[in-house]
């Protein structure tokens, strides 16, 4: 199931002068953001109907992986965006994977809330926090993250000398 927008107008100006520089008619079936297609982002709408039902794909807005523990990080600029679904997948993959989820909320750079659904808490945690919080959270994530390694660092090792292999065949 993929959304049809049909044709669209760009207009392309220099920002100092004003001056028009492009002015085109394009036809972007099934993207619904125009500055993202040009920023290179991928059209998830196009695997929709590989899922079954009302189920999507969604973005990860930022992930990190450290010797095995993984933190998730969801920024919305309002409480309204997130729905009950980006909440069950943090609480599975809490329970599941070993991973950690913050949805922060507020605008760009000025976080004002947040929820945390982590493997010792899938039923998740909403308090205030600011940047200096924040980083703080994330500071003690990868502070456990390295003194509870998820295996021996000999196999951490190994994951990096497979990754090695892997991106030899791929750049083949």
């Amino acid at each position: 199931m993929t959304t049809k927008h049909g044709e669209r107008t760009v207009i392309v100006y220099e920002k100092a002068t004003g001056r028009t520089l492009e002015h085109i008619d394009i036809n972007l079936p099934a993207m619904r953001s125009i500055a993202g297609f040009l920023k290179g982002e991928w059209n998830l709408d196009a695997y929709s109907d590989c899922f079954g039902g009302k189920n999507r794909l969604g973005d990860i807005d930022a992930s990190i992986e450290i010797d095995g523990h993984h933190l998730v990080i969801e920024f919305k600029e309002h409480k309204n965006s997130m729905n009950e679904g980006q909440l069950v997948k943090a609480i599975r993959m809490a329970e599941f994977s070993n991973t950690t989820t913050f949805f922060v909320f507020g605008k760009t750079d000025q976080p004002k809330e947040m929820v945390i659904i982590s493997p010792k808490n899938p039923n998740g945690t909403v308090f205030s926090t600011d940047e200096k919080a924040l980083k703080k959270l994330m500071n003690n994530w990868y502070s456990k993250a390295k003194l509870n390694p998820m295996k021996p660092r000999e196999a951490l090792n190994n994951d990096w000398a497979n990754a090695k292999r892997l991106m030899k065949k791929v750049k083949s």
